[in-house]
């Protein structure tokens, strides 16, 4: 996994540079192989960087003209990361406007709870990268949407979903051993 995040980690700093120098396809290309390499680390560790790749990449698309495609992008982000700001030194007013029309439609946004257990045995419970608590739990009010799910437990194997949350999700994680191939 540590490899993966120093490869995560280059391509988000090609990804910023493209962004930065207006190279906005390959901007979107190198930030997209980000976001997909981030997705497959610790997100407990790593949401932080996942958030930046794919806020970098919806400031790219729009910036591109790919609008349509961006506010899916923001839509979906904010679901996940609902404090989310932009930086009003480094991202335009079209994508702050953005940023602020989907923020506000987060108080109207559906919520639901949903479960979350695993065996064989309680795990650590991260949604979006954020603590949550422990195996068994119900998740109360998360915004309908797709989450990250990440489960810790020690001795046992990381165990990493993207999950769509609706009415009657439930998740459940068999971990397996780290010594287990």
């Amino acid at each position: 996994r540590q490899d993966r995040f120093a490869s995560a980690q280059e391509a988000l700093a090609r990804g910023k540079s493209h962004y930065d120098n207006l190279e906005l396809e390959e901007a979107v290309d190198e930030l997209d192989r980000a976001a997909g390499i981030l997705e497959k680390t610790n997100l407990s560790e790593r949401f932080r960087d996942w958030v930046r790749a794919v806020q970098l990449r919806v400031a790219a698309r729009f910036l591109a003209g790919d609008a349509g495609t961006a506010r899916a992008d923001l839509a979906k982000l904010a679901v996940v990361e609902p404090r989310l700001d932009f930086d009003k030194n480094l991202f335009p007013p079209d994508i702050l406007n953005a940023a602020k029309q989907v923020k506000a439609g987060l108080g109207q946004a559906p919520r639901t709870d949903f479960d979350v257990k695993s065996e064989p045995v309680s795990a650590r419970v991260y949604l979006d990268g954020s603590y949550v608590g422990a195996t068994p739990i119900t998740i109360s009010r998360a915004m309908v949407g797709e989450h990250f799910i990440t489960l810790v437990a020690p001795g046992f194997q990381l165990y990493q979903e993207k999950v769509r949350v609706i009415a009657g999700t439930a998740v459940r994680a068999s971990l397996t051993g780290t010594d287990s191939k």
